[in-house]
């Protein structure tokens, strides 16, 4: 039986490996400790991560060159000493809590083995236009690829994307559109109303919750304080994700509510699951992915999925063309709910 649903919320934060956070989840295609990793590093073995272990707090390179490098055509043995760290469930028993909750994807892919941005990209276009790394802040590019959200707009099927570090005026535009975390800012037509409008601070995503008046697509991007993003505290991430789902069961939408909470990419950190390779750019390597709703029993969903599914997911549940040519490959995320 498929879930029915009339409002999707996606909310996508930074930076973390299924393995490294998921990977002794019960059920899943998960971490073996004991397992040897022979590369170009040595001998390396995964560890687990310490409350005061200095390897939280460090922030591989997870470039498109660094990525692929761990990578490694499908061998996963590219990765330095300190990337192999992973959380063992009591550390963030909230999480782990919600995950119990959930149906967990442990075959979640981002979409680009590559870092932030292309990857965000790919979740709100089906593409990335090519660009395989993060611009760096001051950059002058911009973007003008049609997005879910232009779709969603020509059929008058309401949308929010709500920003962290994002407020009305020059400052808050600047901070927010540096961080990388909502790429509707580096797209000119979004700026400017009408579409700005619908481009919104995070703070206000918790009334609208509260109120009932979430719009049927709904997406956020955290600040940077919340984002997880090393060396960034995971367990403050962590908090706004749960902060999110109970908001949201609280509120008078949530029985007709789907929620998926996912990594934009894995910042870096050790993975064992080689991705499916289906074109140049990806995907990439796994990262956690929850999808929550009323009705929808919790477990294991061992289907490979990357962010293009999710996007599919939406654009059929509103008969909307399939952007990108990878989204016509992967399965829509719709395969997860029956």
């Amino acid at each position: 039986m498929t879930v029915e649903f009339t409002n999707i919320v996606v909310y996508t934060i930074e930076n973390h490996s299924f393995d490294q956070l998921l990977g002794h989840f019960p059920g899943a295609d998960g971490l073996n400790p004991e397992r040897e990793v022979s590369g170009p590093h040595g001998r390396l073995k995964p560890f687990a991560l310490g409350t005061w272990s200095l390897a939280q707090w460090s922030n591989p390179n997870h470039s498109w060159e660094a990525i692929h490098h761990e990578w490694n055509h499908g061998a996963m043995n590219g990765f330095g000493p300190c990337t192999m760290g992973y959380y063992r469930p009591d550390r963030f028993p909230g999480f782990v809590d919600l995950a119990r909750k959930s149906r967990v994807l442990d075959h979640y892919h981002c979409a680009v083995l590559g870092p932030t941005f292309p990857n965000r990209l790919y979740l709100i276009a089906g593409t990335s236009n090519g660009l395989k790394n993060d611009l760096k802040p001051w950059s002058f590019k911009t973007f003008d690829m049609p997005t879910l959200f232009d779709q969603l707009e020509n059929v008058g099927v309401g949308w929010k994307y709500y920003v962290g570090d994002f407020c009305p005026g020059p400052t808050g535009a600047l901070l927010a559109h540096a961080l990388l975390f909502c790429p509707l800012l580096w797209f000119p037509r979004f700026r400017h109303p009408p579409l700005s409008r619908s481009v919104v601070p995070l703070a206000q995503f918790f009334d609208d919750a509260r109120e009932g008046t979430l719009p049927a697509v709904t997406f956020l991007a955290p600040g940077i304080y919340y984002s997880g993003h090393p060396p960034l505290s995971l367990g403050t991430s962590l908090d706004s994700v749960r902060l999110v789902y109970e908001t949201l069961k609280q509120g008078p939408q949530w029985a007709n509510m789907l929620l998926v909470i996912n990594f934009d990419e894995a910042g870096g950190y050790y993975d064992h699951v080689a991705p499916p390779v289906v074109d140049s750019f990806g995907p990439g390597i796994r990262v956690p992915a929850l999808v929550l709703a009323d009705h929808l029993s919790p477990g294991v969903i061992h289907e490979t999925f990357d962010h293009t599914s999710v996007l599919r997911l939406i654009e059929e549940h509103f008969s909307l063309p399939l952007l990108g040519e990878r989204t016509r490959i992967m399965p829509s995320l719709l395969a997860a709910l029956s």
